[in-house]
Order: structure tokens, then C-alpha cells, then sequence
């Protein structure tokens, strides 16, 4: 990095240290730790070439015709970033990836809330954002807020939850 003067200045990464999430998850009556991580370039990487993998779009226009196979790269990002905390007989602690397929046994509003966690840590994991999709998700998260409350209202469970399966906290 250079200044106007054209002389090299340091470049400082001292702030740029990766972010880490403590997260307790209760699994079939007990408590157990985790840790959600910053992902990796080649985590990132992986998830950005199965979003695109699918694609396809109308040669003429250029517009998006379809997305196919992309459901997968979400699950890819979160079990490369979720890892378990263990404890040996001494004593002492180690981490053990969580595997996709773990990860995929859960119910899915575990894996979506440790995707939302990612994304919102790493706004540029897909690029730059725009007004109008920014305000499509708007829209989106507001249908589904109001879907939610008027379910709380009638004293239903809100779709996608269950009164037994297994909780997710989360602490920074």
C-alpha cells in the first residue's frame, strides 16, 4: 500500500483478527459447546462456486432463468465454520469439525441461524449488495415476521419449529 506520495506504508492486519462465537447447543437433554468460526478464503471460495454452480440464464437477455443445486452450499459454509469442543481425560479442550451430514440431522433452523450469524459478520461473502436486493430481503424477512406473529397470536408454533428438538444460544 502506498500514500499519495508514492511511498509504501505498513499495512496494518492487527484489526482484521478472525471472529469466533461460543454457542451452547442442547442436544437430546444435554448441553454441549461449539464454536462458530470466521470462514476461511477456501470455505468462502467453496460456498461462492456452489452458489454459481447452478445457475443458468437467458442467452438473449442475460437475466437469471433458473438456480439449481445451490440449497447444498449453505450447509457446506456452516459445517466448515461449526466446530465442536471436546474434552480429553485430562482435562484439556480440542475442536471437532461438525460434518455436513451432522449438521444436516439437525433441524434446519439451527444450520439457517449459523448461516444468518455468517452472513451477517461477512457482508462480503458474495459480493457487493444492492439496494433493490437488500430491499427484496427486506420484504422477504418482513412476510415471514408477520407470519410468525400471527401465528404466536393464534398460539400456534410458528412453521419450522419444534417444542423438543434441539436449542441453539449463542454468546460473543
Amino acid at each position: 500500500m502506498s500514500n499519495s506520495n508514492g511511498q509504501l506504508v505498513p499495512l496494518d492486519l492487527g484489526s482484521l483478527k478472525p471472529w469466533v462465537i461460543e454457542c451452547e447447543l442442547e442436544i437430546e437433554g444435554t448441553k454441549q459447546r461449539f464454536l462458530l468460526r470466521e470462514p476461511s478464503e477456501g470455505a468462502v471460495t467453496e460456498y461462492r462456486r456452489a452458489t454459481m454452480r447452478g445457475i443458468t440464464y437467458d442467452q438473449g437477455e442475460g437475466k437469471v432463468t433458473g438456480v439449481e443445486g445451490s440449497a447444498d452450499a449453505e450447509p457446506q459454509l456452516v459445517a466448515a465454520c461449526f466446530f465442536q469442543v471436546k474434552k480429553k481425560e485430562s482435562g484439556s479442550e480440542y475442536e471437532v469439525q461438525v460434518t455436513e451430514r451432522e449438521l444436516r440431522s439437525w433441524p434446519g433452523r439451527i444450520a439457517k441461524t449459523l448461516f444468518d450469524e455468517i452472513q451477517a459478520r461477512c457482508p462480503w461473502l458474495m459480493g457487493e449488495e444492492t439496494e433493490e436486493g437488500l430491499e427484496k430481503d427486506i420484504a422477504a424477512k418482513t412476510k415471514r415476521l408477520e407470519k410468525l406473529r400471527k401465528a404466536r397470536e393464534k398460539g400456534e408454533a410458528a412453521e419450522g419449529t419444534a417444542k423438543n428438538s434441539p436449542q441453539l444460544t449463542t454468546t460473543t
